[in-house]
């Protein structure tokens, strides 16, 4: 037993050594290829197309050349010198035949400040007293200016006039004329008004406007000014007739209507002439409002005939409809005459949305009492596809 366990200790002993063994193996190999590495790129980053940040990041070295193979740190094409022992990336701009950058993103088109022209991103020609747009690939001019045939023109404003983002307008109490602004002769009891209004004044409130002056609004007795100021209302409980406010004369069993100037009966009388008349109510029957005659409608469960109400009569298996003054046949039921019959449903059929009828299975069609199948055309035809 002695023997063994000192035998297991010792094919462990040697087992951890040849482990460390490898391990510093293994890492002595590593720096010796790092080191390798850096010296390669060390004399690589010499060349002149490579400074800042490039330098500094870990780079693929390719040929641009689309006629050579790619090579590590060494040119394989003598027409593309500036190509070589450059590192590239996708977000590299591409060249034209001059070897210039063409400025062009492959997301979104020529960079700002570029518009295409002839398949190529060219520079904006921004002129004098412009500035680049919001997406830049055209100009604008600045405030104050026009743009006109290429160029910035200023804008001419006349005495009395102001800048606009369209060009100029005329101070309130002046109106164009041609080039310039003219004073507006503005009326007594008016002031000048902002807008395009032909004459660029209103009047005052409690005046109201005829042909160039202001007269005052006459308002009457009971009366009140409108929101504007320009007219006139009578109070409620008045009626205007002939430029005044005459006092509403309101029968018995009447009230003042909605508007405040006329007058409705009360809900069970209507209206005659100029009073009230009593509404006669049958029994089961109730007042609503309304002008109709008669004015009433009968109770739920009730129908009108002629000056009464008269019950429903709802046979078996039926219930009252939505507005009570008729009946419906349960579902599976159907109305025949003063009655509710049973649906018989045929095979290959059922009860449809209404509940009162039945309609074919799909892939069948009615014959009479009873579902056929279709032909294989007449089945497919309906849900085909389009074209």
């Amino acid at each position: 037993m002695k023997a063994s366990g000192l035998a297991m200790a010792l094919v462990c002993a040697i087992t951890a050594a040849a482990v460390i063994t490898l391990a510093v193996t293994f890492t002595a190999g590593a720096k010796a290829a790092n080191v390798t590495a850096m010296g390669s790129n060390a004399g690589a980053t010499t060349s002149k197309d490579v400074s800042g940040a490039n330098a500094l990041r870990p780079a693929v070295w390719t040929s641009t050349s689309a006629a050579a193979p790619i090579s590590v740190g060494t040119s394989t094409s003598a027409a593309s010198p500036t190509s070589v022992g450059t590192p590239t990336s996708a977000a590299a701009p591409t060249s034209d035949a001059t070897g210039q950058a063409s400025h062009f993103d492959s997301r979104y088109g020529c960079k700002y400040g570029y518009h295409q022209r002839d398949q190529m991103c060219v520079p904006v020609d921004v002129p004098a007293h412009a500035y680049l747009n919001s997406f830049g690939d055209d100009w604008k001019c600045d405030r104050g200016f026009r743009r006109v045939n290429g160029r910035c023109d200023p804008i001419v404003v006349p005495d009395n006039a102001y800048l606009t983002s369209v060009g100029w307008e005329c101070n309130r109490g002046f109106q164009k004329d041609g080039n310039t602004c003219r004073a507006i002769r503005i009326p007594s009891h008016a002031f000048a008004a902002y807008g395009r209004i032909s004459s660029g004044w209103a009047c005052e409130r409690g005046y109201v406007r005829n042909q160039d002056q202001c007269v005052p609004v006459r308002v009457p007795a009971h009366g009140f000014l409108t929101g504007d100021g320009h007219d006139w209302r009578c109070e409620r409980g008045y009626a205007a007739a002939d430029g005044r406010c005459l006092e509403l004369r309101v029968p018995p069993n009447a009230h003042i209507d909605d508007s405040g100037h006329g007058w409705e009966c009360n809900r069970g009388y209507r209206r005659v002439g100029s009073f009230c008349a009593l509404v006669q109510i049958p029994d089961h029957g109730y007042a609503v409002w309304g002008t109709s005659d008669p004015s009433w409608q009968c109770e739920r469960g009730y129908r009108r005939q002629g000056i009464s109400c008269v019950a429903v009569k709802v046979p078996e298996h039926a219930f009252l409809n939505d507005f009570g003054d008729g009946w419906k046949c349960e579902r599976g039921f159907e109305n025949r005459g003063d009655a509710c019959v049973r649906i018989e449903v045929p095979k290959n059929a059922h009860l449809d949305w209404t509940g009162n009828s039945w309609s074919c299975n799909w892939g069948f069609e009615k014959q009479g009492p009873q579902c056929v199948a279709e032909s294989l055309s007449q089945t497919l035809a309906p849900h085909r596809w389009p074209d």
